[in-house]
């Protein structure tokens, strides 16, 4: 009887402790503040700021299957990003966005 026990307990420790493979790890949080729709050469996208970086980025395009309403802007999201490409001419940052998730 007591080894029915212990395989019971081992049994729902294995169970509880299993992770969802599918449940992404975001690296950082961060704010989409506004649509960047002016009209020079590097200006177009959502504006981002990462938490505890200086800087804000330019979102060229999101995820498939990820809409922002403009009317709902700022934004509060986890995401995952890199560093796309800058304009060096008036200094806008694009990231490529990995994952995002609002929240």
């Amino acid at each position: 009887m007591k080894s029915k026990w212990i395989i019971l307990i081992l049994l729902l420790t294995v169970i509880f402790s299993c992770k969802n493979e599918n449940q992404i790890e975001f690296e950082s949080n961060g704010i989409i503040t506004q649509l960047d729709n002016r009209l020079c050469q590097c200006c177009r996208g959502y504006i981002i700021q990462i938490e505890d970086d200086k800087n804000n980025y330019r979102i060229g395009s999101l995820p498939d299957g990820i809409q922002i309403n403009q009317d709902e802007l700022p934004i509060n999201v986890k995401v995952n990003w890199d560093l796309q490409s800058t304009c060096e001419a008036i200094g806008i940052s694009y990231i490529n966005i990995e994952a995002i998730e609002i929240r």
